[in-house]
């Protein structure tokens, strides 16, 4: 099994940080539309970011709130 490290979401990394609850919706719908769009990739464009398809569907049904706990600084 291959093992690889997620950053960031990009939109939560250009943007201020975000306060209180309503930074922490927002932050959530972003990861949950990343996650979709992950899941949409093409094989060919996986493969460029080297993930099989099962690790893009793996990482696509997480809740929403399940991300690694340096995105939370």
């Amino acid at each position: 099994m291959r093992t690889f490290t997620l950053n960031r979401p990009a939109e939560l990394c250009t943007k201020p940080a975000r306060r209180g609850w309503i930074g922490t919706l927002a932050n959530m719908f972003a990861v949950k539309r990343q996650r979709r769009n992950l899941a949409r990739l093409d094989d060919h464009l996986l493969n460029d970011i080297g993930l099989s398809r099962h690790e893009a569907h793996t990482e696509a049904a997480k809740p929403a709130w399940d991300v690694p706990s340096h995105w939370h600084k």
